[in-house]
């Protein structure tokens, strides 16, 4: 997976664009206290029990940890908010 962060104008906050092929699971750490936007770009995304599709967003709190896996080859953001 391709992933890239970028610097934005809120504190303590990133956000991780990622290109995933048909099948790739990828992990996001997440540090005690903080919490995480997923926004799927496109194709489709496996997100628990869950099946995003484009346009389709999650919040995420009180994880350790985002497991996601790619249904089809896809884009998505993921913001780690603080």
């Amino acid at each position: 997976p391709y992933r890239v962060p970028y610097d934005i104008m809120l504190p303590d906050a990133e956000i991780w664009a990622a290109k995933l092929d048909q099948d790739v699971a990828v992990v996001h750490p997440l540090a005690s206290g903080r919490r995480c936007w997923i926004q799927l770009v496109s194709g489709a995304l496996e997100l628990g029990e869950m099946t995003l599709k484009p346009g389709d967003a999650a919040a995420i709190t009180g994880e350790r940890e985002v497991r996601v896996r790619a249904l089809a080859p896809s884009e998505v953001l993921l913001f780690d908010l603080g």
